[in-house]
């Protein structure tokens, strides 16, 4: 399976998780507010809300989004997210 930056506190991520993290930071920047989970499914092709909802549970226990409870698109990318975005790495490291 693919990784980035894995620490024992934090598992691997894997490129399709990468891929999710990359859209909700693009979606962010052109809207200027966090995307919907509905939003997110069409950009990112999956059919199912739970389908994304799990990508974003996931991204969240590894510390690279935060979500607020009952907050519509109350999604957010944590400093150790936007860290993983800025250095450009895919997963197993390359740029």
């Amino acid at each position: 399976m693919p990784e980035v930056c894995p620490t024992p506190e934090r598992p691997p991520i894997t490129e399709r998780q990468l891929d999710v993290l990359r859209t909700v930071d693009r979606l962010r920047r052109e809207d200027g507010l966090p995307p919907a989970v509905r939003q997110l499914c069409k950009v990112l092709g999956i059919a199912s809300t739970n389908g994304v909802a799990d990508h974003l549970r996931a991204l969240q226990r590894k510390g690279l989004i935060e979500r607020r409870p009952m907050v519509s698109r109350g999604l957010f990318i944590t400093d150790v997210g936007r860290q993983l975005l800025e250095a450009g790495t895919g997963a197993g490291g390359q740029p």
